[in-house]
């Protein structure tokens, strides 16, 4: 009855019936402009399902120009032999701990010890403990995580790179467990595991996408092994190490990331680099500092 009363008209069959008329066509309106709606809805869905597989397919061609660019090195000590370094790493863990069930006291004399370190300068324990293992639960999950992510990382990066990525967060990681705990003793590959985590993380942050999804899909793979880890009876797990791992993977992919060429400008990676070098450097300096006053 409102349309009539604004327009003044004297309620009769015919005013009626017009505004009858008038209520359909509205409603049939409304339900047109619902239509488009929808329609343009699908389109938007459509869309983004297209741009999603869009970018898995970038992801997976930029990942395939990130290995030709980012050619294994010209020393690469392994090429001749045809083997992936994260395999020998597996198999040389997998034969010291033989060897440490064997020989007496090979366990002790590799594992890291900060007495050894600060009274007997034993500073070769920094990288020896990452070949050591307490028990077999212990290196069965640490091989296995290095056995699920170390391949990809490594086909992306190359053997040399991986190296540095690898050893490198393995001695951060033992460098601030001796900083937390000068007596500690402790073994493991956590800390350059953890380590191998630190550069997915940084290229997340970044957002450069030489990572892979199967790379990324890593992460939660590697925390929930480590988290079984600690499940099992007397691990004494050590969280330090995992931390100093994880920073140390982070700051070294700010040095041996993408190239310039590739992914990053040059003004970009002179800023990475100056950081994640600076950012080792006070680690190291922090920790033997602190330690000459002990």
């Amino acid at each position: 009855m409102d349309f009539l009363e604004q327009r003044g008209l004297p309620l009769t069959e015919e005013n009626l019936a017009t505004w009858q008329e008038d209520l359909e066509a509205r409603e049939q309106a409304a339900k047109q402009r619902n239509q488009e709606l929808r329609n343009a809805r699908a389109e938007v869905v459509r869309d983004f399902n297209q741009l999603k597989s869009k970018e898995a397919e970038l992801f997976r061609a930029r990942a395939t120009k990130s290995r030709r660019v980012w050619s294994r090195s010209r020393f690469d000590l392994f090429k001749r032999f045809g083997y992936n370094l994260y395999e020998i790493i597996i198999a040389v863990n997998v034969l010291m701990f033989i060897l440490s069930r064997i020989v007496p006291g090979l366990l002790y004399w590799f594992a890291f010890s900060g007495i050894n370190v600060t009274y007997l300068n034993e500073y070769y324990r920094f990288f020896t403990t990452m070949f050591m293992h307490g028990s077999i639960l212990h290196i069965f999950f640490n091989m296995y995580a290095l056995y699920y992510l170390g391949g990809e990382l490594e086909e992306v990066l190359g053997k040399l790179k991986f190296a540095i990525l690898y050893f490198g967060s393995g001695i951060i990681g033992a460098v601030v467990t001796y900083y937390v705990n000068p007596f500690i003793i402790s073994v493991g590959a956590s800390g350059a595991l953890f380590g191998l985590l630190g550069f997915v993380l940084y290229a997340r942050v970044f957002r450069y996408s030489h990572v892979t999804p199967a790379i990324q899909s890593s992460l939660l793979t590697i925390l929930a092994i480590n988290f079984l880890i600690a499940l099992v009876p007397g691990s004494n797990i050590d969280v330090w190490s995992h931390v100093g791992g994880l920073l140390g993977g982070f700051l070294i992919g700010m040095i041996i990331g993408p190239s310039s060429r590739y992914l990053r400008s040059d003004s970009e990676k002179t800023t990475q680099i100056t950081l994640g070098v600076l950012g080792i450097v006070a680690v190291l300096a922090v920790t033997f500092l602190n330690l000459r006053f002990f």
